[in-house]
Protein backbone atom coordinates (compact mmCIF):
# COMPACT_ATOMS: atom_id res chain seq x y z
CA UNK A 1 0.00 0.00 0.00
CA UNK A 2 2.92 2.36 0.53
CA UNK A 3 4.63 1.75 -2.56
CA UNK A 4 1.35 2.16 -4.60
CA UNK A 5 0.50 5.57 -2.39
CA UNK A 6 3.84 6.96 -3.33
CA UNK A 7 3.02 6.49 -7.00
CA UNK A 8 0.76 8.64 -7.38
CA UNK A 9 0.96 12.33 -7.72
CA UNK A 10 -2.42 14.25 -6.50
CA UNK A 11 -3.69 17.15 -7.35
CA UNK A 12 -4.98 20.00 -4.99
CA UNK A 13 -7.11 22.98 -6.60
CA UNK A 14 -6.73 25.81 -5.19
CA UNK A 15 -7.56 29.60 -5.63
CA UNK A 16 -4.36 31.79 -6.28
CA UNK A 17 -3.69 35.43 -6.83
CA UNK A 18 -0.57 37.21 -8.30
CA UNK A 19 2.46 34.91 -8.52
CA UNK A 20 1.23 32.15 -7.68
CA UNK A 21 0.12 33.05 -4.30
CA UNK A 22 -2.85 31.12 -2.72
CA UNK A 23 -5.73 32.88 -1.10
CA UNK A 24 -5.50 30.90 2.24
CA UNK A 25 -3.54 27.79 2.27
CA UNK A 26 -3.02 24.37 1.42
CA UNK A 27 -4.00 22.62 4.91
CA UNK A 28 -3.46 18.27 6.37
CA UNK A 29 -7.18 17.84 5.28
CA UNK A 30 -6.60 18.78 2.12
CA UNK A 31 -4.35 16.65 1.39
CA UNK A 32 -6.39 13.75 3.03
CA UNK A 33 -9.42 15.00 0.88
CA UNK A 34 -7.15 14.58 -2.10
CA UNK A 35 -5.76 11.26 -1.35
CA UNK A 36 -9.67 9.90 -0.88
CA UNK A 37 -10.49 11.65 -3.73
CA UNK A 38 -8.27 10.49 -5.89
CA UNK A 39 -6.43 7.38 -4.80
CA UNK A 40 -9.44 5.54 -2.71
CA UNK A 41 -6.95 5.66 0.35
CA UNK A 42 -8.46 6.82 3.27
CA UNK A 43 -5.49 7.92 5.75
CA UNK A 44 -4.95 9.17 9.31
CA UNK A 45 -3.98 13.54 8.89
CA UNK A 46 -2.11 13.19 12.63
CA UNK A 47 0.34 10.73 11.32
CA UNK A 48 0.48 13.57 8.03
CA UNK A 49 3.94 14.87 8.01
CA UNK A 50 4.10 18.49 5.98
CA UNK A 51 5.28 21.86 5.62
CA UNK A 52 2.38 23.70 7.99
CA UNK A 53 1.50 26.50 5.81
CA UNK A 54 1.81 25.83 1.46
CA UNK A 55 0.53 29.37 0.27
CA UNK A 56 1.55 29.14 -3.32
CA UNK A 57 1.16 26.62 -6.28
CA UNK A 58 3.84 23.72 -7.08
CA UNK A 59 4.95 20.71 -6.01
CA UNK A 60 5.15 19.25 -2.82
CA UNK A 61 5.96 16.13 -1.12
CA UNK A 62 4.82 14.99 2.54
CA UNK A 63 5.64 12.42 4.81
CA UNK A 64 2.93 9.89 5.86
CA UNK A 65 3.90 7.31 8.70
CA UNK A 66 2.21 3.97 8.05
CA UNK A 67 3.61 1.74 10.99
CA UNK A 68 7.17 2.65 13.61
CA UNK A 69 9.41 2.26 10.63
CA UNK A 70 7.69 2.75 7.72
CA UNK A 71 7.28 5.99 6.26
CA UNK A 72 5.61 6.60 3.00
CA UNK A 73 5.77 10.01 0.53
CA UNK A 74 2.69 10.95 -0.71
CA UNK A 75 3.37 13.68 -3.87
CA UNK A 76 1.10 16.47 -4.99
CA UNK A 77 0.73 19.45 -6.69
CA UNK A 78 -1.49 22.75 -6.18
CA UNK A 79 -2.53 23.78 -9.15
CA UNK A 80 -5.07 26.65 -9.94
CA UNK A 81 -8.65 25.65 -9.49
CA UNK A 82 -10.33 25.65 -12.56
CA UNK A 83 -13.37 28.33 -12.86
CA UNK A 84 -16.69 26.65 -13.08
CA UNK A 85 -17.19 28.29 -16.79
Amino acid sequence: KAANISKINFIIEAKSGEEGKLFGSVTHQDLVDAVKKQGDYEIDKRKLQMEDHIKFLGKYSAKYKLGKKVVATINFEVVEEKSGE
